[in-house]
């Protein structure tokens, strides 16, 4: 659900970025982008059991988009903005890598304005592929349990991610970052090229359309989820499906078993005080019918 409704978000603000004007491009974007992060602000954040008492209170949602000390998403001041500015910054790779490959300079933009020790081009190519990195994002919060130790907070409340989540991380998405900016880079580099006095074919060196060159290649390996953190201790678990680790399973199967004997206690004891027969009712009097009328049929 969380995923659904982010990848809805993020279409309805590329659309209003990319519908307008040059001139209410900015601002049409801008709208568009605080409305999607307003939408996201209260999803949940899941930490282990253990760590509950021990994080910041804002810390448990996605949180506002603008961070405190910056006043813009930089120096994020949640854990969910600092994998988001994470994962824009590996994408942004990606898109210089893919820029370089294919003969184009990523210092030179189309939207962004070119500013020293930046690169608006990889930067513009970055805007194609955000929901990307995004739908990865949200997956995360839906289905991951995570643990304080994965973050760091500097004194000035500056929140930071831990090299063994940054590492897995930078692993799972910069294949996917690879694959999604192949094409937008390549439709760039065709756009430029056609639109030389003497045009230039672009051969699709990135996505292997052209079946000659690929920097992708086939039988590309499906990327492996993020492992988790222990629901229970917070303990970094190595079996990315798992969800506790093995000193914490054996107290909560017990934990679990006992939920159960109470529920299947409290639901007999209702049985056995109503007035209602189960075996007298006219369901289960309708299968005593039908099972005799199939024994004399088969005798």
């Amino acid at each position: 659900m969380q995923r659904s409704r982010l990848r809805t978000n993020r279409s309805a603000s590329w659309a209003a970025s990319t519908t307008s004007g040059a001139n209410s491009d900015c601002g049409g974007a801008e709208k568009a982008a605080n409305a999607y992060w307003r939408a996201l602000a209260e999803l949940p954040m899941t930490f282990a059991q253990v760590d509950l008492p021990k994080i910041p209170e804002r810390w448990r949602t996605v949180g506002d988009r603008h961070s405190a000390l910056s006043a813009s998403p930089k120096k994020a001041v949640t854990p969910v903005h600092a994998m988001v500015n994470y994962a824009y910054q590996l994408a942004e790779f990606e898109a210089q890598i893919a820029l370089r490959a294919l003969g184009l300079d990523p210092q030179l933009g189309w939207a962004h304005a070119d500013a020293p020790f930046r690169a608006s081009g990889a930067l513009d190519l970055v805007e194609a592929i955000r929901p990307t990195g995004d739908a990865f994002i949200a997956e995360l919060l839906a289905s991951r349990t995570f643990s304080r130790k994965e973050f760091v907070e500097l004194p000035t409340g500056q929140v930071r991610l831990a090299p063994s989540l940054g590492k897995a991380l930078a692993e799972r998405t910069l294949p996917i970052f690879e694959r999604a900016v192949a094409p937008a880079a390549e439709q760039v580099a065709a756009t430029i090229g056609a639109s030389a006095p003497s045009p230039v074919r672009v051969h699709t060196r990135l996505t292997n359309a052209d079946r000659k060159r690929g920097r992708l290649g086939r039988g590309t390996k499906r990327t492996r989820k993020v492992p988790p953190a222990c629901r229970s201790c917070g303990e970094l678990l190595d079996d990315p499906e798992g969800t506790f680790c093995a000193a914490c399973l054996p107290e909560f199967t017990q934990e679990r078993t006992r939920r159960l004997a109470r529920a299947a206690k409290e639901i007999l004891s209702e049985m056995r005080a109503s007035t209602e027969d189960p075996a007298q009712s006219e369901e289960a009097r309708r299968k005593r019918t039908e099972k005799a009328r199939e024994v004399s049929l088969a005798a």
